[in-house]
């Protein structure tokens, strides 16, 4: 496998614990399953593969050797289609994919033409719910249409 590889998937991992995307259990699987694939396991894999499941900031300190210390536009934007992606299935409201994408602006190098989509979105939303602006039913639709967007590729991050 290619150290690339590993260093997106490791990146990936990372920031879904940051945003609480994920649990220790799923990092700590594709551990496992990495080392067994692997014939040269990095120290720093094991370490992440022992490390207990509901300790997320060892986790993630775990991971840091093998992942990119800043975020790479790349994950940026896969978070962005994974976060899109949820909402569109069904499996996360338009509330917690608004907080979601909250958490995403003020942790992430987000570019600043999305970072200005995102405060606008969530802005609209947040006024909506105490009747301020559009109506709830405008906002959420205006992150529904945001999310459907992302998650067929109509739209991302690089414009």
């Amino acid at each position: 496998m290619d150290s690339r590889i590993l260093t997106a998937e490791a990146g990936l991992h990372r920031t879904r614990l940051l945003l609480g995307l994920t649990n220790g259990a799923a990092v700590i699987a594709w551990a496992d399953a990495r080392i067994l694939e692997l014939a040269d396991v990095p120290a720093a894999l094991i370490e992440v593969a022992v490390t207990p499941p509901d300790d997320l900031s060892a986790l993630r300190h775990a991971l840091l050797p093998l992942a990119d210390e800043i975020e790479s536009p790349a994950l940026v934007e896969q978070i962005l289609r994974d976060v899109a992606g949820d909402l569109v299935a069904g499996r996360r409201s338009p509330a917690d994919t608004t907080t979601v994408l909250s958490q995403m602006r003020r942790m992430l190098p987000l570019p600043s033409a999305v970072d200005a989509e995102l405060d606008g979105l969530i802005d609209t939303l947040m006024l909506a719910e105490v009747g301020i602006g559009a109506s709830l039913h405008e906002a959420t639709g205006a992150v529904v249409a945001w999310a459907q967007a992302y998650s067929t590729g109509a739209r991302s991050a690089a414009g």
